[in-house]
């Protein structure tokens, strides 16, 4: 049978790529965090309230989650309602061919 030759890095070596990793992506974090709360601060101070553009930002993230959750309650809801609209029509369409012409008083 053939030689294995895995190149792993040793567990403790492994451990430390993992933790080099975690800090890095904390300090990130932490960063960004600083950043944005600069950035708030000098913000509040240059624009209102109704203006500051992080508000903005923040308003319209919350718009498109709403229309995208708004979105999909149309679709199920015009899923639903479709059957009901075909049934409406066939209704119609069976009376309009019975007695056409009082579905013509009736429009």
């Amino acid at each position: 049978m053939g030689h294995r030759h895995h190149h792993h890095l040793p567990e403790t070596q492994h451990h430390q790529s993992v933790d080099g990793l975690v800090n890095l992506f904390t300090k990130g974090n932490h960063d960004l965090t600083v950043i944005q709360h600069k950035l708030e601060k000098e913000f509040q101070q240059i624009y209102p309230d109704s203006a500051n553009p992080m508000k903005l930002v923040s308003r319209i993230k919350k718009v498109q989650e709403e229309l995208s959750s708004m979105k999909e309650q149309c679709r199920e809801l015009l899923a639903a309602k479709q059957v009901d609209v075909w049934l409406h029509f066939l209704e119609f369409w069976c009376y309009c061919t019975i007695t056409p012409s009082l579905a013509v008083e009736k429009m």
